[in-house]
Parts: C-alpha cells; structure tokens; sequence
C-alpha cells in the first residue's frame, strides 16, 4: 500500500507557507522511518509518539545530515509537546551540525552579512521620501525585522478583526495569521515611536502598504523591493538583525538580563531559542564589523518599544 502523509498534515503545513517541496521531504522521511522501524507504511501519529526510543535509536545509525533531515521530519508531524521526547536530541543534533559543517564565516556569507547601520544609510540615501520603498526600508531598519506577509498583508483597523492588522490609535499590530501561530498563537508587536508619525502620513487606505495601482502587494512584487534595496531578502535580513542584536545585548548587558531579551526577541520573530541560535545567528562574531554601539543602543530601544 502507498504511503501517503494525510492529507489534513499537508494543509497545515502549507497554510503555515511551507514549501510543497520541503512537504515532500518530510513526505519522504516519514515513511522511511515508518517502513524502517515499525514495518508499516500506514501513517500513525501514536506510532511515533510512544516510541520514540525505537525511533531514535534507528536515528542514531544514520549520518548527522540524515539523522537531522529526518528528525526536522517528525518535529512537522507532531505539536510541541508530542515531540517532547524528541527535543533534547533535536537540539543537541543541530549544534553536531553546526560544529561538522563549521559555519565559521565564508565569502559568501562574508557578503550577505552588512551592518544594520549601513543598511540605514542605505535607506537614509533613497532621494525621495515620499515613496513606499522608503516607507518599507524604513521600518526594516528601524524595528525587529518581522516577516514580509506580517507586513504586506497588514490591513488597517480601530476594531478587533480577523485578519492580520495595525490598530492605528495604539500603534500596534495585531498579527493573526502568521508561519508559528500553531505555537505561538496572536502576535502583538507594537510600532516604535519614531515611526508613529510617517505611518500616519502614510495611510491611505485598509492596507499599511498599498501599490502603484492602490492594491494590496503580492509575496513577489514585496520581495522585488527588498531586494533590489539590500541586495537579499528578509531572510538575510532576520539573521543580520538577531546577529547584531544578540552581540549587542551580551556586550553591553549583564547576562541575566541579555537573556531575558534573547527571550522576547525570538517571541517577536516567532521561533525558538536554538532556532535563534542555530538557524539565525549564522555569523563567527570575531570575523564581523559590527555597527556603532550608539546606534544599536537605540535599536535596542526600538526593541523595547516593540515588545508587548
């Protein structure tokens, strides 16, 4: 019989936008697992919840890569308390990756990496102000830098509604439909201070951003714009700013303190702490130029202002 995974797990995963692609992994991995350790090829939940030690012990046989490839696999499939069991190796699995695969600063990612402060400037050099490119690298370079369809499908509202939206009298945004609302549920981030003008200027209609044709932007057209303005996309951009925040915080903070907004600062970009440390902070600290400390001392003001 074909192994298939339901089809109720596939529309949870894509409602969360992840990739088909990435769902025929997991598709993939899930029932390797199945046909290597239970001899079955009928999805059961149960099955890898109450026998993870089965599980993990055919885990253990396979390379890191494999062994994390597949272990990423079951934590799709399962909430955060069914893969319990599991967490404590996920965890350890991605640091042995880390540490195999070395992510010390390459060329590469020598290039992608520019400090938050002259991202500014390049914001700060766009001649006319009055435009939403301005407006969008504004805010990216202002605040914690949320995801793209956090921004663009932001619409406008003074009352409670059901789609993502900025209560423009508080300033804050009430995000509802997000990529970690399974866990996380409502997200409430607040706009700082210093934007608060320039945001009321620029309404103009139910959306924050509107288009050239006074529409709603597309996930394409949003992501044009940002790239042709830094150079990549908010990718980059989320791994720039936790870079840069968390060397700031430890530098400047005492350690309790640095950790408590390491805490809030991956509830506001919506992962876990060794998602922020493994799949984020990707850059060798001693390798960087880090932005001035006056600058970030301010950003971590915006921090503040933003965390609600």
């Amino acid at each position: 019989m074909s192994f298939f995974i339901p089809q109720t797990i596939v529309d949870q995963l894509l409602q969360k936008s992840i990739k088909l692609s990435s769902i025929q992994v997991y598709n993939y991995a899930i029932k390797r697992i199945f046909i290597n350790v239970f001899h079955d090829d009928i999805y059961d939940k149960n099955k890898l919840i109450n026998n993870s030690g089965e599980v993990m012990k055919y885990l253990s046989m396979q390379t890191i890569t494999v062994e994390k490839s597949l272990l990423n696999s079951i934590r799709n499939m399962l909430s955060i308390e069914e893969f319990g069991p599991y967490n404590k190796r996920w965890t350890n699995i991605k640091r042995e990756y880390r540490e195999e695969k070395d992510y010390s600063i390459d060329e590469k990612k020598l290039d992608q990496y520019i400090p938050l402060e002259d991202l500014s400037t390049i914001v700060s050099n766009i001649k006319n102000k009055n435009t939403v490119k301005y407006f969008i690298g504004l805010i990216y370079i202002t605040m914690p830098t949320i995801r793209g369809q956090d921004l663009y499908n932001l619409k406008i509202s003074s009352i409670d509604i059901p789609e993502n939206y900025l209560d423009v009298k508080t300033m804050k945004l009430y995000i509802k439909d997000h990529k970690t609302v399974k866990q996380q549920g409502i997200k409430i981030i607040a706009f700082p201070k210093v934007l608060h003008s320039i945001i009321k200027e620029h309404i103009s209609g139910s959306y924050l951003l509107l288009n050239n044709r006074g529409g709603k932007y597309t996930k394409g057209t949003f992501a044009q714009i940002i790239k042709r303005m830094f150079g990549f996309g908010i990718d980059i951009l989320r791994r720039i700013y936790i870079t840069e925040m968390l060397h700031y915080l430890y530098s400047e903070e005492d350690k309790k303190k640095a950790t408590e907004w390491r805490k809030k600062l991956a509830h506001i970009f919506g992962h876990s702490l060794s998602s922020q440390e493994f799949d984020y902070k990707l850059w060798n600290d001693e390798k960087l130029k880090y932005s001035s400390t006056k600058f970030m001392k301010n950003m971590y003001e915006n921090l503040k202002q933003s965390y609600v």
